[in-house]
């Protein structure tokens, strides 16, 4: 495995890859349904029952079976959940056990469906980290580990510091932690190094290193000008005021957040120039300065120029609130079983300060509950077997300025149909 330096500072994250599963790996069989997985030797294994359902919401009563391979103890076979021990599988080999489940509502019938579990030997986990890390000190530092089970074993990590000065782990037992850099003298380095170890359930280990090196920031400061006012087609300058008292060699990146991008900015100076556009789809453009020392970001800061069409005016909270946009979304169809508690869905409109109002448009009539909310609910009709209902309902919302409308379909059906049997492992 080749040694990567990477380097840290301040708020960065490195995700990790590889992230350790479950002692287990459902998957989905030749069919299309998930009826198998893969599990260890000698391991306690739980199928449920739980998520079989029933239209009707009818009670269902259990009945376990081992259908084939070596035989096993099978906790309760009338329980909705089951435990056992897998068998002992030599290492390159494999056993296949295969269970039955039957539910029955004593109602409207019975179902049956079986799962297959295919037992391997257990191997040891395979941990990794960054290997090399390099920071400024008194910043916070993200060690992150990743770790992989041939077997699909969940790993329990813990970390340990081997050398350097003493730092406080935030959680040490987690596949990331951090701590806060110690303070290094000017010319100075620090070396810092830690140890993460990944465990799976039967005890089999796997380490790996990680050294930190910790330098002297060099300190500078930057202001970006105060809020801008511009004209459509007229050229800006943001000039930024940097304070650099080491003359440490530095480097300057730009970044355009909000409002219509600008065509051709030179982002690596200190100044940025550009025109702003003369058709413009908003009211707002936002840049950021990032400063770098070498590769090390030392310093950053925002501005803002704000623009209108129509000409120079104050730009006032009244003036926002006019410009702001309103659309009514009252959320997706939905297909529900007869005499269900229904909630719509008006959390996806878009505006400031909106109200809500929904009423039913279509249908077998309901009682809504909370009509002047998001989330308003009903108790959905009964249907006849083999019939359905549409009930069409619309919302309105309004910022006080302007109000938008939408619909939305519930379709009921009279569930009166077999339970359905499902295995799961957990």
């Amino acid at each position: 495995m080749n040694d990567r330096v990477i380097f840290a500072f301040i708020g960065v994250f490195l995700f990790s890859i590889g992230l350790g599963s479950h002692a287990f790996s459902e998957t989905m069989s030749a069919s299309g349904s998930e009826d198998f997985a893969q599990v260890n030797d000698n391991t306690q294994v739980t199928l449920s029952g739980l998520k079989s359902s029933d239209p009707q919401d009818f009670p269902l009563s259990y009945n376990w079976a081992q259908v084939s391979g070596d035989p096993v103890s099978i906790s309760s076979p009338t329980a909705p959940t089951i435990t056992f021990t897998t068998p002992t599988v030599e290492a390159g080999n494999t056993k296949t056990l295969v269970f039955s489940l039957t539910v029955d509502n004593s109602h409207s019938g019975r179902s049956t469906t079986t799962f297959t579990l295919q037992v391997v030997h257990d191997d040891p986990p395979v941990v990794t980290t960054q290997h090399e890390l390099i920071v400024p000190e008194l910043s916070q530092v993200f060690l992150v580990g990743s770790g992989s089970d041939p077997n699909g074993d969940v790993i329990t990590y813990s970390w340990k510091q081997t050398s350097g000065d003493d730092v406080m782990l935030s959680s040490p037992d987690q596949q990331t932690t951090s701590f806060i850099a110690p303070a290094v003298k000017t010319g100075e380095t620090k070396v810092l190094t830690f140890t993460l170890t990944g465990a799976d359930p039967l005890g089999l280990q796997d380490s790996d290193n990680v050294k930190v090196t910790v330098f002297k920031v060099t300190p500078v400061n930057v202001s970006c000008p105060p809020l801008q006012k511009a004209m459509p087609g007229q050229s800006i300058t943001i000039s930024p005021d940097i304070d650099n008292p080491y003359n440490a060699a530095l480097t300057y990146s730009w970044k355009q957040g909000a409002g219509d991008k600008i065509p051709g900015l030179v982002t690596n100076q200190k100044d940025l120039s550009f025109t702003v556009p003369t058709f413009v789809h908003g009211y707002e453009l936002s840049f950021m300065l990032n400063i770098y020392e070498g590769s090390i970001p030392v310093a950053n800061c925002e501005s803002y120029i704000y623009f209108s069409y129509l000409g120079e005016y104050p730009i006032t909270s009244q003036s926002n609130e006019k410009r702001e946009f309103t659309v009514a979304n009252a959320g997706y169809d939905q297909t529900v079983p007869e005499l269900t508690n229904v909630i719509l869905d008006g959390s996806f409109s878009v505006g400031k300060k909106l109200t809500y109002s929904w009423i039913q448009t279509s249908g077998a009539q309901v009682t809504l509950v909370g009509s002047d909310t998001v989330h308003p609910s009903f108790i959905a009709p009964h249907v006849n077997k083999g019939t359905q209902k549409d009930l069409v309902f619309r919302l309105t919302v309004s910022n006080g300025l302007e109000a938008k409308s939408d619909t939305v379909k519930i379709t009921v059906y009279n569930p009166a149909d077999p339970p359905t049997a499902r295995i799961t492992l957990q």
